[in-house]
């Protein structure tokens, strides 16, 4: 089943992480779908730069509704350093971290560049880039790796909490279930013990009977009579035993599918 960002982090609630990391790094920071598109705000950016964006919807406001057209923005395009992260959940990309739009030591003689593409003045935005303070750029880089690895313990945490979950919900009746079925096969098997016992005993009052009465042996009919029904009561839990049989392969086949589906 592919994974769902949502089920993760609610969209509303992506600013409130992406707003905090940016007043506590001085640095833009946003969240990507694994389609590439802004999920929630895009976080700190800078005054002296806003006005540069790109003039997509969502990009300059606070929340992007999801009945609104998906919002791609790329921060290279912007000339500025930037580094971005891949988060992954079962070996499967679900969110990326993007932080940066800082200026750093290797970024003034891209601006010129990027303001073509922009298709703004080259003056200008120089000019406004150089309003930013200088960053390292290795600071950039942390700043990045330090979010996509918590982003990431946080959603693996919450995506095993949930499977592990699962595993009790679906395991803990299977076994009691199996555990009653036991018992069950236990208890029918003293009967079983115990109609043998009573079995051997009519064994052998028929044979002190057929000694007593030589030919006549009426005492036969009720002996017969008798093991008949202990037969047939033998048969009955013999059937049980086999169908508490059935329920345990059962109950352990579903442990069984549900253990191989954690890997």
């Amino acid at each position: 089943m592919k994974l769902k960002l949502g089920d993760f982090l609610a969209k509303e609630d992506s600013g409130f992480v992406t707003g905090d990391y940016a007043k506590a790094t001085g640095l833009a920071v946003a969240y990507l779908d694994a389609a590439g598109n802004i999920y929630g705000e895009v976080s700190g950016i800078p005054r002296e730069i806003s006005s540069y964006l790109p003039s997509h919807k969502g990009v300059n406001e606070a929340d992007v509704d999801d009945s609104e057209v998906p919002v791609k923005f790329d921060f290279l395009d912007m000339g500025l350093t930037c580094y971005r992260e891949n988060v992954f959940v079962r070996g499967e990309k679900v969110i990326t971290v993007v932080c940066g739009l800082a200026r750093t030591d290797d970024t003034d003689g891209k601006v010129r560049d990027a303001a073509a593409k922009l298709r703004v003045s080259a003056d200008d935005y120089e000019a406004a880039v150089k309003r930013l303070p200088i960053v390292k750029d290795e600071t950039v880089r942390i700043a990045t790796d330090f979010l996509a690895k918590m982003t990431h313990h946080v959603m693996n945490g919450i995506y095993f909490g949930r499977i592990n979950d699962s595993v009790v919900n679906v395991v803990k009746p299977e076994v009691e279930q199996s555990a009653d079925a036991v018992a069950d096969i236990a208890g029918r098997a003293k009967k079983l013990e115990s109609i043998a016992s009573r079995q051997n005993i009519l064994t052998l009052n028929a044979s002190i009977e057929a000694a007593r009465a030589g030919a006549v042996g009426a005492g036969f009919a009720v002996v017969a009579h008798q093991m008949g029904e202990m037969s047939k009561d033998s048969a009955v839990i013999y059937g049980d035993i086999e169908k508490d049989a059935y329920s345990l392969r059962d109950s352990m086949k579903k442990i069984r599918d549900v253990l191989e589906n954690m890997d």
